[in-house]
């Protein structure tokens, strides 16, 4: 997916600002135009000129920016802390015993989990299900617990001084030590591990209102649409609306032509178009 978005930015003709960091915009009225424009703050290298626009691709409450003498507010989103491990083992596949299955048993390149009900994490458990009627404690830490990752998945193999290497990655919530991975993988299978932390996406959980898209005057919010729904693909969309909106909010006309259809959006068959892309 990244090297959509890097070629979105190399045709684009766009200045780009690599290892600068911004952190502040403030809001003020230009003497020459008598327009509200923005100016930014940070690094030494950024621009002193101000700003008609500015667009927001982070989630404000990590970018680190501070707003003077705006109305901007942005509701507070949790965000789910996640671990990623890459792992490079040449084992072809997860240890079926991990998952108390008998030796030789395939266990598949995609291995998804779910919180237990009514054991403390390991397959095969003999432990029985709690009765949701008279729990007692045990029984509520059980059902309270957490998977012991989230996903497992194959990625690819290559060759390496004679011998071939499976990479897979892990997410959990938690970090995976060395043991823990050739507790999954093998004793003695596992050659580097590559670990990242990170705050993936909002917790999806139910709300009356979101961030709006125009923060402020002049001021767009690309993230306004996370807290509903979280992927790359859906903040290119999000992306799109902005611009239509900042094109249309400046100069009276959007990324199509408005023959197309009311908002720029929509599709004709006897072209096979995607007004809103392929005008």
């Amino acid at each position: 997916n990244f090297r959509i978005f890097e070629e979105f930015l190399q045709r684009s003709g766009a200045t780009l600002h690599f290892n600068t960091t911004v952190s502040g915009l403030q809001k003020s009225l230009s003497a020459s135009t008598d327009k509200q424009v923005w100016t930014l703050s940070g690094d030494s290298n950024i621009p002193s000129a101000p700003y008609d626009h500015v667009i927001l691709a982070a989630p404000f409450a990590f970018s680190g920016i501070t707003l003077q003498d705006s109305t901007a507010s942005f509701p507070k989103v949790e965000y789910i802390r996640l671990h990623v491990t890459l792992v490079s083992t040449t084992s072809e596949s997860a240890r079926p015993e991990r998952f108390g299955l008998q030796p030789g048993t395939h266990v598949g390149k995609f291995i998804l989990t779910t919180a237990n009900r009514g054991d403390k994490g390991r397959a095969g458990s003999s432990t029985s299900a709690c009765d949701t009627q008279t729990l007692d404690t045990a029984c509520k830490q059980n059902l309270e617990s957490k998977p012991d990752f989230n996903s497992i998945s194959y990625h690819q193999t290559f060759e390496r001084n004679g011998r071939k290497e499976h990479i897979w990655k892990v997410f959990s919530m938690d970090r995976k030590s060395d043991e823990w991975l050739e507790d999954v993988f093998g004793e003695d299978t596992v050659g580097w591990a590559y670990r990242k932390v990170w705050y993936s996406y909002p917790v999806l959980q139910p709300a009356k209102a979101f961030p709006a898209v125009e923060a402020d005057e002049g001021l767009w919010y690309v993230n306004s649409m996370e807290p509903f729904i979280s992927t790359m693909e859906t903040e290119t969309l999000s992306s799109r609306n902005i611009v239509d909106n900042l094109l249309r909010e400046s100069f009276g006309h959007g990324i199509c032509s408005s023959s197309n259809s009311a908002d720029g959006w929509g599709y004709k068959v006897e072209d096979e178009k995607i007004y809103g892309w392929d005008c």
